[in-house]
């Protein structure tokens, strides 16, 4: 949660590059490693349903960041904010591979649980600096720009994995996620601070308490929050089944699979310009209803 009477607008050119890289933090490093799975599953002689627990811990800590960093923000500032959230990532990145090196896959879902809670400042700050740092009309178009290639990063995340993992093994999508927010922090330490005023009662466990209690008296935004929540949980189950279905039964190499992962973001973009175009004549409520119809045939061809 952001306090408006905490910062000030101001017109600021941000770096597409390092929003984008901020915005795709969690979504990619959720994915990243996918088509190493079911080598996962060989490395540590564990069942895949166990492997899987590897995506499942990754969204609990994603989760939790979301409600984290608004309050860390308004009380530290977005900068630092961001650098204590992608400095858990980096770490937790290297405490997946140590799990490699020490064959202890409970710390491989300690590390991924930490990963995600560290990855999760990249979503919700990127909101909040473009808002911070854009008159409203100017924002809303960087937000779109966004969207649509946050679309695309995660399937070229995959991609990246799956040539990862056949030429020099799973844990060396670690070290890429690693690398990743390596690069993402020296782009932060050169964003402006766009918070002018720290809230002091930020991080207080009743102010805490007070603030989310009001969001969710707030009906329409916990249905939107439960709408995005449903369309995503598809995005990762597909994410937690799929390296097991296109390399175990179908035959496929970690590259081939990876490179198949690029097919499903044009669905994203697609779906995502059709409904802005719809938007200008049906209401969304409409719009939703044949959104989910399509989803389902989709699921029953599946």
């Amino acid at each position: 949660m952001n306090d408006p009477m905490t910062h000030l607008t101001v017109q600021t050119k941000l770096p597409f590059l390092t929003l984008l890289l901020l915005i795709s933090f969690a979504s990619v490093n959720a994915v990243l490693f996918t088509p190493a799975l079911p080598d996962i599953t060989h490395f540590f002689h564990i069942t895949e349903d166990t492997a899987q627990q590897t995506i499942t811990w990754f969204l609990v800590g994603y989760a939790l960041g979301q409600l984290l960093y608004g309050p860390i923000a308004n009380r530290l500032g977005r900068k630092p904010a961001l650098l204590i959230g992608i400095s858990l990532q980096i770490l937790s990145s290297l405490l997946c591979v140590f799990s490699g090196m020490i064959h202890a896959y409970w710390l491989l879902i300690v590390g991924r649980f930490l990963l995600a809670l560290g990855a999760g400042v990249g979503l919700k700050m990127t909101f909040t600096l473009v808002n911070e740092c854009y008159e409203p009309k100017m924002a809303s178009q960087k937000i779109s720009y966004l969207m649509l290639a946050f679309a695309i990063t995660p399937g070229l995340g995959v991609a990246l994995g799956g040539f990862l993992n056949t030429y020099w093994g799973w844990m060396s999508c670690f070290y890429a996620s690693a690398l990743y927010g390596l690069i993402l922090f020296f782009l932060v330490t050169r964003l402006p601070e766009t918070q002018t005023v720290l809230n002091l009662n930020a991080l207080k466990l009743n102010h805490l308490l007070h603030d989310y209690g009001m969001q969710f008296k707030n009906s329409r935004l916990v249905m939107g929050g439960l709408l995005m929540g449903a369309s995503t949980g598809f995005i990762y189950v597909f994410a937690a089944l799929a390296p097991f279905i296109a390399i175990n039964l179908y035959g496929m190499s970690s590259d081939e699979y990876g490179l198949a992962n690029c097919i499903p973001p044009i669905g994203l973009i697609l779906g995502s310009l059709v409904s802005a175009n719809l938007a200008k004549n049906y209401t969304f409520e409409w719009i939703i209803r044949v959104g989910i119809m399509i989803t389902s045939a989709g699921v029953a061809w599946i």
